[in-house]
């Protein structure tokens, strides 16, 4: 039996829903698809969008080159039974949002852990998919890479405990921290160099 589907449309945002879920595209985000499981309310639906017009807000505002083009693809959003059992997942009782390479999307825990700001959060994964897809290399670029062992060496400071952890980490953190203007006097000459090895390695 085929799933029922409506299209809905406002001034504001198309949406479409099937089998329970609904995919929205917002204005402000015209090559990002916000896909929503069926467990949620219309009360979350509505909170998460707000987060998300900041978020973008944010990334377009930011400092780091062409941060925007991250804006692209799919953001799912769901609690952990909708992602256990539409993709297997078992993460959500240590994230709130991950970014998964193999598939360049962004997903949501409403009910994962939860970091002081989901908008943090959000941009935290975009931040990721932007390492990923719009630097040379990926995960793979060596300039960034030398920064992390540089500041491992003790040249600069880590912005965060978990940004120590691994270079990946260490990118998402600097770069959220950034984006938000929240870097700290310590942290101003990584900031800057951090945003300098972008400005020649953005693709």
């Amino acid at each position: 039996m085929e799933n029922e589907m409506s299209y809905i449309y406002n001034n504001s945002e198309d949406e479409i829903q099937e089998g329970g879920i609904s995919y929205i595209v917002i204005p402000q985000m015209p090559k990002l698809t916000l896909i929503f499981g069926p467990d949620l309310t219309r009360e979350e639906i509505i909170q998460f969008k707000a987060e998300m017009l900041e978020v973008a807000k944010r990334i377009k505002a930011s400092p780091i080159r062409n941060f925007s083009e991250a804006l692209i693809g799919d953001v799912y959003v769901g609690t952990s039974r909708f992602f256990d059992e539409e993709f297997n997942f078992r993460n959500a009782l240590i994230v709130q949002a991950l970014y998964k390479p193999e598939t360049k999307k962004i997903y949501y825990y409403t009910d994962g852990g939860k970091e002081p700001s989901s908008v943090a959060s959000i941009i935290h994964e975009f931040a990721h998919k932007y390492h990923d897809l719009f630097l040379k290399n990926g995960f793979e670029n060596e300039k960034i890479i030398e920064l992390y062992n540089l500041t491992k060496s003790g040249y600069y400071s880590f912005p965060t405990r978990y940004s120590a952890e691994k270079q990946e980490e260490f990118f998402a953190v600097t770069v959220t921290l950034i984006t938000l203007g929240l870097v700290k006097h310590n942290q101003l000459a990584l900031a800057e160099k951090i945003i300098e090895i972008i400005e020649k390695e953005s693709i």
